[in-house]
């Protein structure tokens, strides 16, 4: 209910009165009052005064009213008598007065037509309550799949706005794929005029295994190791490593040590799947070489075959070392295919041999890796000839004594050396002078 204040002014000596306003009668004397009224009612009025005459009311404007004293000399139609005042309402004529007219409309401040400026409430007041829906389709998911977003919400008419995570905004109803790449919250949220309200749901998503494998060297040699590294991202839950490791951590590391090259194979299992990846670690495996050649050959032999075998090897040299009779050595260096089993060496022959061929070879591997084998094959080398039988004086023996020179020159027929290989030096048991090749020229040969 509304409320009013009323107050009074009195300018004549004569009682006057009001009879009908809200809160009773007023006169004669000047008051103020506060007085609850029912909305829009209508009050009729009336006055008189102590005097014989009547009090005549005029409505001066729409919150004053005034009376005037109709006896003798106070009939002076000025109406100010005495004057009434109201605070709200209004007089609508000269005899009625009228309480506040309400404003009409919704009153609830929870509502969403609510009329900060209403008196009365009419009823209209909407109270919005919504009622959300928000879901995934796919939920869990791995990465790498899509699922369907769904919302809606009651009182939809009544919405300003409307969002949902990640897509933005949105009708107050609808649906959306999505192809989340990690788990995270999802909100629907709508807002109204004074309130809002949001629903979620955490949408998880599975990342399928990664993995990071490395060897600190992707080459040993044979008899060497090398650390292996692993680590996993991901959903993964189980790693295994084969050869020779088996079920292991998601993420260490281990020393291997393989005798031949050898491929790693990495496996990680979890929820979203599976993942492998291998490692190949390269052994190098030393040379090997093995040579022979013949136990002695002959001086002048054209070819001089060595057998030999070579593998792991990426190439094989050979030094040839010719050694002569006087010790002196004279070095041939050449190279041999890996591929095949003979090698052929064309010595060259001189005056003083050689005496030996001493054949080292090299097969060369990978990482500086190296195999040597030697052989030395003595050469067969005639030195000796047949012995020279020389011819006695017709009348002395060979082994007479005392010697005695003869006065004649013994000369024996030509002999021929030819069962020696290279040239030697003549020597007797007796003193004898020898001419070579008919040169006319005599030598004194040593004696043995």
């Amino acid at each position: 209910m509304p409320t009013i204040n009323i107050s009074t002014a009195r300018n004549a000596g004569d009682n006057n009165y009001l009879y009908g306003m809200p809160g009773g009668t007023l006169g004669p004397n000047p008051t103020n009052r506060s007085v609850y009224v029912g909305w829009n009612q209508t009050f009729n009025l009336s006055a008189n005064g102590s005097g014989p005459g009547y009090v005549a009311m005029r409505r001066l404007n729409s919150r004053t009213l005034g009376l005037d004293d109709r006896q003798g000399a106070g009939s002076d139609n000025d109406y100010n008598d005495m004057l009434i005042y109201v605070s709200d309402g209004e007089f609508i004529n000269n005899s009625q007065y009228r309480s506040p007219i309400p404003v009409y409309g919704c009153t609830n401040s929870s509502a969403i037509n609510y009329n900060p400026s209403a008196q009365v409430d009419d009823g209209s007041c909407v109270i919005v309550n919504p009622t959300l829906y928000f879901t995934s389709s796919n939920n869990p998911l791995i990465r790498g799949q899509s699922t369907n977003v769904s919302w809606s919400t009651s009182y939809g008419q009544y919405m300003q706005s409307a969002t949902v995570t990640g897509i933005g905004n949105v009708s107050t109803s609808g649906s959306s794929s999505i192809q989340p790449q990690s788990s995270g919250t999802y909100t629907f949220t709508v807002a109204w005029n004074g309130g809002s309200r949001s629903s979620s749901f955490y949408q998880t998503v599975y990342i399928p295994p990664q993995i990071t494998a490395y060897f600190q060297t992707n080459t040993i040699v044979l008899g060497g190791n090398t650390r292996l590294y692993w680590s996993t991202s991901g959903d993964a839950s189980t790693m295994t490593i084969s050869p020779g490791i088996g079920a292991t951590l998601l993420s260490s590391n281990r020393i291997v040590q393989p005798t031949v090259t050898t491929t790693y194979t990495l496996t990680a299992n979890g929820v979203a799947g599976s993942a492998s990846t291998q490692l190949t670690l390269t052994v190098i495996q030393p040379p090997s070489l093995e040579v022979s050649g013949p136990i002695v050959v002959p001086y002048g032999q054209e070819i001089i075959n060595f057998s030999y075998e070579v593998t792991n090897a990426n190439s094989v040299d050979v030094e040839v070392i010719q050694r002569d009779l006087d010790g002196s050595d004279t070095t041939y260096n050449f190279t041999t295919p890996t591929d095949a089993s003979l090698y052929g060496y064309a010595p060259v022959w001189g005056n003083r041999g050689p005496m030996a061929i001493i054949v080292t070879m090299t097969a060369n591997g990978q990482g500086g890796l190296i195999r040597i084998r030697q052989v030395t094959v003595p050469v067969s080398i005639d030195q000796t000839p047949d012995a020279i039988d020389i011819p006695s004086i017709e009348d002395k023996l060979r082994d007479e004594q005392p010697v005695i020179t003869p006065n004649v020159e013994v000369t024996s027929e030509q002999i021929v050396v030819d069962d020696i290989d290279i040239p030697v030096e003549v020597k007797s048991n007796f003193p004898v002078q020898v001419e070579i090749n008919d040169s006319n020229i005599w030598y004194n040969i040593r004696e043995l």
